[in-house]
């Protein structure tokens, strides 16, 4: 809403629900984890990619759309609220895209760390099993509505234009 701008409020929009699909995800996947070894921290884990590949590949995909790889749902949302917070106050848009930045910086190593790193003394890797059936399909829905929304945002954009515009007047 800073923005006042179509733009701004359709990324706004957007990212609600992204947000809500893809946290969504991490979190489940955060959850699968602590189920199999009763901890949370980085440091406790680590080679899980040979454990368990496919936790490896949801983790990955979901970290992926979080941090706003294009073709996933976390990419339009972002350039669309930035591109109209950038119309009104650029230097905000700059601190957006530094906000950004500084996630991945932060997701990414985290994400390598526990999946292909080293596991160390104290590791839990060997408590942890691969995803269930269930489990699986549960990511392969969110997944696809990562994927769906990042490759073709503009149906959900149509439905929430005449609300936006709506706003903006």
């Amino acid at each position: 809403m800073l923005s006042r701008t179509t733009h701004g409020l359709a990324g706004g929009a957007l990212q609600l629900l992204n947000h809500g699909i893809t946290t969504g995800a991490l979190f489940l996947l955060v959850g699968f984890l602590y189920d199999r070894a009763h901890v949370r921290g980085r440091s406790q884990f680590g080679d899980l990619v040979n454990r368990a590949p496919m936790l490896t590949f949801f983790f990955g995909f979901a970290t992926l759309a979080s941090i706003g790889l294009p073709g996933l749902n976390g990419f339009v949302g972002e350039l669309l609220a930035l591109s109209g917070i950038a119309q009104v106050m650029p230097p905000l848009a700059w601190l957006g895209c530094l906000g950004v930045t500084l996630a991945a910086a932060y997701a990414l190593p985290a994400f390598q760390e526990v999946f292909w790193g080293a596991a160390g003394p104290d590791s839990r890797s060997s408590l942890v099993t691969d995803l269930t059936g269930r489990e699986r399909a549960i990511l392969w829905v969110l997944s696809a509505l990562m994927l769906a929304i990042g490759l073709s945002p503009g149906r959900l954009l149509e439905i929430l234009s005449p609300a936006l515009t709506g706003l903006v007047r």
